[in-house]
């Protein structure tokens, strides 16, 4: 009777999970983009209605390839207009030489590391005309073959430091029309280290400064807890949350993790070093009292 139970939870679950993903149809066309070379696509035929992070896994992708071309080619997997409020996840199942993913004209409203962790493959990006503000550190690190990023016509006011540190293969990048930075550089290798360092000059934002200043300071507090202070830390680490939450960053991982950290660290530390300035506190004490029982 378990057995059946389990068999039936199974079912359930694998019924439920392919009720959530999502299928594709493709026309397959080699074509050329901006700054590559020529590319085999798979262009996104229907619209494919990513409208909550559950419908982002693509389940199946479903297409005619050209003569010659199979799902185990070079493939850029190219959308336009099809509804996209997610990253597409799963596409390194189906396509295992996946090299390029483009999303043009998407209601796309940020891009996290998570996103595109599984593409290490990837030597073509562009994400264009979306509803991104935000691009954050570490979002490229499992990315390091990029050799062209697009990321023109969105919504940036703020990329971070370091964001392109680990893209040594980068030979060009096009940030244009956005609102921190408009300009390109394209395939030209050493030229890109000069168009980083403008970005770095133009694209910090001053509301990403003064969040990040709260966490770094909670950071420093983090070092000193006791029984007194905690408490007040605790409603700074709240505060933080909320103007986290409120603010354009708070998708960014990176602010999340610290944030965890921070709660994680809040708990702890109310054990060891709240509980510990107790106990000594009462062992000194209990030592004058049997100090002064021997002297009476």
């Amino acid at each position: 009777m378990l057995k059946v139970a389990i068999s039936f939870v199974c079912l359930l679950f694998t019924l439920i999970s392919s009720l959530s993903s999502t299928n594709v149809t493709c026309d397959y066309k080699t074509s050329t983009f901006w700054a590559a070379t020529s590319m085999y696509n798979c262009y996104v035929t229907y619209s494919i209605d990513i409208e909550k992070p559950e419908n982002a896994e693509i389940a199946s992708v479903t297409g005619r390839h050209s003569y010659g071309k199979s799902s185990d080619s070079e493939i850029v997997f190219y959308s336009y207009k099809k509804n996209i409020h997610y990253f597409p996840r799963g596409l390194e199942k189906i396509y295992k030489n996946l090299n390029g993913i483009i999303l043009y004209k998407e209601p796309i409203n940020f891009i996290q590391q998570s996103d595109l962790k599984p593409y290490t493959k990837l030597i073509f990006l562009q994400v264009a005309e979306t509803k991104i503000e935000v691009i954050e550190d570490g979002l490229f690190d499992f990315n390091p073959q990029l050799k062209y990023l697009a990321l023109n016509e969105n919504k940036i006011f703020h990329i971070g430091l370091k964001v392109f540190d680990n893209l040594n293969n980068l030979q060009s990048l096009y940030l244009g029309k956005n609102i921190c930075i408009d300009d390109k550089v394209e395939d030209n290798r050493s030229n890109v280290p000069k168009l980083i360092a403008i970005v770095k000059g133009l694209c910090m934002s001053t509301e990403f400064f003064a969040i990040d200043e709260r966490f770094l300071k909670l950071e420093d507090e983090m070092n000193n807890l006791n029984r007194r202070n905690f408490r007040a830390f605790e409603k700074n680490v709240q505060k933080l949350e909320k103007l986290l939450v409120k603010s354009k960053f708070a998708n960014f991982t990176m602010l999340q993790d610290k944030l965890e950290k921070l709660k994680d660290v809040n708990a702890e530390e109310l054990k060891s070093s709240g509980c510990g300035a107790v106990v000594s506190k009462f062992s000194l004490v209990l030592m004058v009292l049997c100090f002064l029982v021997k002297i009476l």
